[in-house]
């Protein structure tokens, strides 16, 4: 089980037990009412420099509502006193006789990056899935980057079976 108490991070009370470490942020599992705070963490998220994306208001709130609203929904966010600082969010898929998670979107806003936030939310989220029987975490990253490097470093692997395939389809 992951053992990660609390993120890195300049504000908050230091931990006693792990001197360095502030115990500021918690988790809380996501709900739609909160649409309009995801939006806006997605968008300072991805439309950052160090991703370079172009995401509107009303796209990103139909990618969130699309990803909330699909069956087997599981999300959680990383809070800062009141303030959503991170986020994770996938679904549940049956595969034989085991239940996955596919991790479809995770992001921390830029200025909480690099300061443990990314591998609390997925040490809580891989501790809220073992309760729920979740036997696997997989998602899909670009080669050789920053994403792919965090995650390795957080315990995934990349798969030996698997190969993800794409076609273009031109209107």
């Amino acid at each position: 089980m992951c053992n990660i108490k609390a993120a890195k991070n300049d504000r908050g009370a230091e931990d006693e037990k792990n001197p360095g470490v502030r115990t500021v942020m918690k988790t809380s599992q996501i709900s739609i009412l909160q649409i309009e705070d995801l939006i806006d963490v997605y968008i300072n998220t991805f439309n950052n420099s160090s991703w370079s994306e172009s995401w509107e208001t009303t796209d990103a709130e139909k990618r969130l509502t699309d990803i909330i609203n699909t069956p087997g929904f599981i999300g959680l966010t990383a809070m800062d006193k009141n303030k959503i600082v991170g986020m994770v969010l996938g679904n549940i898929h049956r595969y034989s006789l085991q239940n996955h998670y596919y991790l479809q979107e995770m992001c921390v806003i830029p200025e909480y990056r690099n300061k443990g936030v990314g591998s609390f939310l997925v040490c809580e989220l891989q501790n809220f899935l073992k309760k729920q029987d979740i036997s696997k975490i997989y998602l899909i990253t670009e080669r050789e980057s920053l994403a792919e490097n965090f995650y390795i470093k957080n315990g995934f692997y990349k798969s030996n079976n698997l190969q993800l395939l794409g076609k273009t389809i031109n209107s």
